[in-house]
């Protein structure tokens, strides 16, 4: 992988963690593109790690507050939620690595996650600059939890189906993404203690790619959290559901054109 890729990459991962179509599946379409038989499992955290810095960084506040003031019931509901996440990832760990160098998981996964955020339009639209239920409920929270489990798999994605869930569920919609944004870190966070070592060693060994994808990850997540949070006041999420659909049938046409 060259630096350029690399940076193309990053830009493409921290665009798309935050937007609900699926930065994993974004990824995974441009190795494709780029012709790369296999994009390290390394890089993906490395890059994952620099939106966990971009969360930290843009939640710094928020993040404070819950700190000095001892939010233990919200600090709690982010440890519940992220407990279906640890136990799918070390239960199927194997699936996961298989399915990201297996394209076209991506493009089914991918429609999933359109269907699940095109339900929002069977859902009565609720005032997107609500403040009531700031959090959710600990079952809210558990339910929120496996669905940010399900989005392990390359194409569905993590923000889509835990904000969608938890709207579903009658989290207001800015507390939805809220949670399900600081419900990243432990995630994120996780993820890249177990593959530091491997990061380091691929950095170490003068990968540019990992040192331009991280910093083009960092500054493009922190767009687009901005964007999320714009749209937000907007609302509308189901509209990313045409998004997923027409990219999961694009891409999945270009790989059956390639079989052939």
């Amino acid at each position: 992988m060259t630096a350029l890729q690399g940076f193309v990459l990053g830009i493409i991962q921290g665009l798309t963690e935050f937007l609900p179509v699926s930065s994993s599946g974004h990824l995974v379409i441009g190795r494709t593109l780029f012709g790369l038989d296999t994009q390290p499992l390394p890089f993906e955290i490395a890059v994952h790690g620099a939106t966990l810095l971009a969360v930290l960084f843009y939640f710094r506040h928020r993040v404070a507050e819950i700190i000095l003031r001892a939010e233990v019931s919200y600090m709690g509901k982010l440890v519940l939620a992220t407990m279906p996440i640890v136990i799918a990832a070390i239960v199927f760990r194997g699936v996961v690595e298989r399915a990201f160098e297996t394209p076209l998981t991506v493009a089914v996964s991918l429609a999933v996650t359109g269907t699940v955020l095109l339900s929002l339009r069977f859902k009565a639209r609720p005032d997107m600059r609500s403040v009531e239920r700031p959090e959710p409920t600990w079952l809210a929270a558990w339910i929120i939890g496996c669905a940010q489990a399900v989005a392990l798999m390359p194409g569905i994605s993590r923000s889509g189906v835990t904000i969608v869930a938890a709207l579903w569920l009658g989290v207001a919609p800015y507390a939805a993404a809220e949670f399900a944004f600081l419900l990243a870190v432990p995630a994120i966070a996780g993820a890249v203690v177990l593959e530091t070592n491997t990061i380091q060693s691929a950095i170490d060994g003068g990968s540019a790619a990992y040192v331009w994808g991280t910093a083009a990850a960092f500054t493009s997540a922190l767009i687009a959290m901005a964007i999320v949070f714009r749209i937000i006041q907007v609302g509308r999420f189901d509209r990313f559901g045409i998004y997923c659909w027409t990219l999961a049938v694009a891409f999945g046409a270009y790989l059956l054109r390639v079989a052939s």
